[in-house]
Order: C-alpha cells, then structure tokens, then sequence
C-alpha cells in the first residue's frame, strides 16, 4: 500500500492560520496607531492647524505684497501718515483694505484712481461656528470698507513705512531692536487665540509677512 500524504492535526483549541495572520495585523495596527496619538493628540486637529498657519502666512504675505504693488504703481503708500510710521489692522475703518481692493466710495478722493484690485484672488471671508467672519476678505458686510481676517476670525496687523525712511521697527520684542529694512509695509497674525478667545500674546506663535 503506497503511503498516504501526512495531514496535519489541527492543535486542539488553535485557530486557522489565516486568523492567526489577521488578528496579528490588527493588534500591530492597534499599537501603532496608540503610539502615534499619545505624544502627537489627535493628528487630524493637528494637520488642520498646520493648514491654518500657512495659510495664514500666505495671507500676510500676499498682503503685505499688495502694499509694495500699491507703492510701485503709485509712488505712495495707501495711507499717509508723514510722521510716524502707519500701525493699523485689516480690519479697522481705516480705508486700508478698501484702497488696495478698489472699493473706495466714488464721490470722494480715490487714493487708487486706476481701480485696481492689488488683493485680486483673495477668497471670500465666510462665518465661522461663533458667527464671526473669517479665513480671508469681507466685502459683504460693508462693500465700501472691506476687511480682511485671518482663520481665526482676527484681523492682521499691519505696519507702513509711511516717514520715508526706509525701515520699520521689528514688532517682535524677542527679536530685540532688529530694523527690517526695504519693506514698505509688514503684516502678521497673533496666531491661535487663547482658549478663553482673547489674543495670543506668545510670540513664537506670531505668523508674519517677514
């Protein structure tokens, strides 16, 4: 009798190897999932900050961009304040935003008489959870005096060299009394507010033009 290929025995109380296989996957994929949340906190809150802070950076720079367009066009700033350099915010009455969109009321001066939108391609601010415009260019809520906020609802700060004389004063006191040179106006965003809503005073988190 010619002998018979050797079975094996299933051991008693084993599983199939292919269970074997996958439950042994999905304990791997358990661990490394735990050992990415546990010092990182939910990855996806946190990839979504990161979209945030560049794009705020974008913002500021395009901004801050907009403003030196407006000098080579116009040989001036969009605001005159001989004095003293120009400190503001994108989201003041202050005309700012509303020059270097075009947006200026037709029965006064225009600053911008060549009506051109130097913020052309910012999208359009929409209302976050709390009702507050944010995350880019209002024109809605006054067509005349537009605003412009960052992802957080805040608006930018933004200093001019409107005295002429070629610097502006770092606003960052960490970096001492550095003198940013050739720029004709800086933009940056406090960043991430405090959880009580008030703003960042951290500089670190600062997101600027510069």
């Amino acid at each position: 009798m010619e002998n018979s290929p050797e079975v094996s025995k299933p051991v008693p109380g084993g599983s199939p190897r292919w269970v074997r296989f996958v439950l042994t996957w999905m304990l791997l994929f358990v661990v490394a999932w735990l050992l990415f949340i546990g010092p990182w906190g939910d990855p996806w809150h946190n990839f979504k900050g990161t979209i945030k802070e560049k794009s705020t950076a974008k913002m500021a720079v395009e901004t801050a961009g907009a403003i030196s367009s407006f000098y080579a066009d116009y040989d001036r700033l969009p605001i005159n304040s001989p004095d003293a350099d120009w400190v503001g915010t994108t989201g003041e009455k202050n005309g700012l935003v509303a020059v270097l969109t075009a947006a200026e009321k037709p029965d006064g001066k225009l600053i911008n008489p060549k009506r051109i939108n130097f913020l052309d391609g910012f999208k359009p601010a929409k209302k976050d959870d709390s009702g507050k415009m944010a995350y880019g260019i209002d024109d809605v809520t006054n067509p005349w005096d537009p605003a412009i906020y960052d992802p957080w609802g805040q608006p930018f700060i933004v200093i001019m060299d409107t005295d002429k004389d070629g610097v502006i004063a770092n606003p960052l006191k960490s970096w001492g009394a550095l003198l940013l040179r050739g720029k004709k106006g800086i933009v940056y965003s406090t960043g991430p507010p405090n959880a009580d809503g008030s703003r960042n005073t951290d500089e670190s988190k600062f997101i600027t033009s510069w």
